[in-house]
């Protein structure tokens, strides 16, 4: 049950992400995301 959560948390940080990387930045992005691997976020961090 924790990991299916932990997987619809993060698909729907995912979502958020791309939108919130173009719109506000991506390190608030960054810092809502706990999954260590999001390369489109930290891509268009630095």
């Amino acid at each position: 049950m924790k990991f299916k959560v932990k997987k619809i948390i993060a698909t729907a940080a995912t979502k958020v992400c791309k939108i919130s990387a173009e719109s506000v930045s991506a390190s608030a992005c960054w810092a809502g995301l706990f999954q260590p691997k999001e390369p489109e976020c930290l891509k268009k961090d630095k």
